[in-house]
């Protein structure tokens, strides 16, 4: 109900708030879309024109799921909204809030759809190496989650823009993040796709401090910033 009343009478800020997360909220709707009409199914295992976001088939998406895609945001919008008006009213009682972000995605998610090419995917979209943690006295097979990778070269090259963009996003909701698996940024535990446990793996290096030379270079030294330190 609250939507069709929005598509007759939008919020005064609702398309602003649409052109100023359009960075990630136009591909999330578009994933958000494409999942529900192949009924949940991976994104790799969508029509191939699809699964690999060729461009007439993502603005065919976008004719014919156009209701859809605009609910999304719309939901999206809601969300925002009201949590801002959560952290604001924290704020005004001298209350702080920790944000916690996980170093790694999924693999099915709208951020590795989009952006294949800052991952360590196969040709179809599958990840070929995955993140884990090494056998140690809590496991005997380690921990094998299943992520795939990042490629880090790649993300490099464009100055870790994903990244700055990831975190400048979650520090504008909250007021400190901590990272999840942060060792993971110093040296990171790879394992073939293929493997049942993470006993066969390799530690591979990570970005390491220029990664946080990156984010401090376009959000300020000062990141806040909290290390989970386990590792």
């Amino acid at each position: 109900r609250a939507w069709q009343r929005c598509q007759k009478n939008p919020p005064s800020d609702f398309d602003e708030f649409c052109t100023r997360e359009a960075y990630w909220l136009e591909d999330f709707a578009l994933f958000t879309a494409a999942s529900e009409e192949n009924y949940g199914k991976p994104w790799t295992e969508w029509p191939t024109a699809l699964r690999d976001r060729n461009p007439s088939a993502l603005e065919d998406l976008r004719r014919r799921a156009s209701e859809a895609i605009a609910f999304v945001k719309f939901q999206q919008y809601l969300f925002d909204t009201q949590w801002k008006a959560l952290h604001s009213r924290a704020a005004a009682k001298g209350i702080r809030i920790l944000g916690d972000m996980p170093l790694y995605l999924a693999q099915n998610s709208a951020d590795v759809w989009a952006n294949p090419k800052l991952f360590a995917l196969g040709s179809d979209g599958r990840a070929e190496k995955v993140a884990g943690v090494p056998p140690d006295y809590f496991s005997e097979d380690g921990q094998l989650w299943g992520n795939p990778l990042y490629d880090w070269e790649a993300m490099k090259r464009d100055d870790f823009s994903w990244w700055v963009s990831r975190v400048s996003r979650i520090l504008s909701l909250t007021d400190m993040v901590r990272i999840d698996h942060f060792r993971g940024l110093a040296s990171y535990w790879e394992v073939d796709a293929k493997e049942t446990t993470a006993r066969n793996g390799v530690w591979r290096k990570g970005p390491g401090i220029a990664l946080i030379h990156a984010l401090r270079q376009r959000l300020g030294d000062n990141l806040p910033i909290v290390a989970e330190d386990l590792g």
